[in-house]
């Protein structure tokens, strides 16, 4: 399993800095990025709105806030790996070699194994059209649609550096990288938080599939196309729930949850699904197990 390599580039990546955090400085610092990240901003908001919580919150509910507040944590997470590692941001999994392309066909895996996901559960009728939905739909919608591709990218490319590109990394050079992959796992899953098992365990395998990914690239291009297409597809292509929340905009298809829960993912979205955990586990092993190719 050459995608867990005693030390893996991101984990090499981790160890040109200064000084490594210990675990619990790690998880105090990355509390500390995110309350900055999304406080500061909600703070800014009310102030700008002159106390009315009403607009304050509807803006704290859009998408200008999301790009804004996770943008911000991907700022906040380089100044503290320079200013404390003494590492620059290409050390967080952003190598400068080849970036494009690995972006883009993190897009295309993103899509792919949502599509594939959506038609095994159209096959078991866990998902049938939508006639009542309110959003705009088919291809003249698409650009419509292509506005949150954008935010889901500032979105995903965040949570893969705050996750894969620096906690997990900083954790297994400190320590040993089973232990960096497990608690920046637990640690992604428990910021998701949902009560629903099934989620929860989709949660795991996602972060799982992610690092695999990061581990078996040597960074975090890949996964953050692969994030940004995996929530766009679900909810802009299908017009499904992501991670339990309804989206706002065009789709190119509508399409909503039926029959048991377990196939099709109910009011959670297709990631609440059985066939969502096939995919995924797949792809997993896929990472894992299967060779790379040779350099020409």
């Amino acid at each position: 399993m050459a995608v867990f390599d005693r030390d893996p580039p991101l984990v090499a990546m981790a160890r040109e800095g200064r000084r490594l955090p210990n675990i619990y400085l790690a998880l105090i610092v990355l509390l500390v990025i995110a309350l900055l990240a999304f406080g500061l901003p909600a703070i800014a908001a009310n102030i700008a709105f002159g106390g009315d919580e009403a607009r304050a919150e509807a803006f704290t509910d859009g998408n200008a806030f999301l790009v804004i507040s996770t943008a911000l944590l991907m700022v906040l997470l380089m100044i503290w790996a320079a200013a404390y590692e003494g590492r620059p941001p290409r050390t967080l999994g952003l190598p400068a070699a080849g970036w494009t392309l690995k972006l883009l066909g993190g897009l295309a895996a993103g899509f792919g194994m949502i599509a594939l996901t959506v038609g095994l559960m159209a096959l078991a009728s866990g998902v049938v059209r939508d006639d009542g939905g309110a959003q705009a739909v088919g291809t003249g919608a698409l650009g419509a649609a292509l506005l949150p591709l954008l935010v889901f990218g500032v979105q995903g490319s965040a949570e893969e550096l705050l996750f894969r590109g620096w906690l997990m990394p900083v954790i297994g050079a400190r320590y040993r990288l089973w232990v960096g992959v497990v608690v920046s796992t637990l640690v992604f899953a428990g910021f998701h938080g949902t009560v629903n098992p099934m989620a929860a365990i989709q949660l795991v395998l996602f972060s799982l599939f992610a690092t695999a990914y990061c581990l078996r690239e040597g960074g975090v291009w890949g996964a953050c196309g692969w994030h940004a297409a995996w929530n766009w597809t679900q909810g802009h292509f299908f017009g499904l729930n992501v991670t339990g929340h309804a989206q706002a905009g065009g789709t190119v298809l509508d399409l909503k949850a039926a029959g048991h829960p377990l196939v099709g993912g109910g009011e959670f979205g297709p990631e609440a699904s059985v066939m969502c955990m096939a995919v995924l586990a797949a792809g997993i092993a896929a990472l894992v197990w299967l060779p790379r190719r040779r350099a020409r």
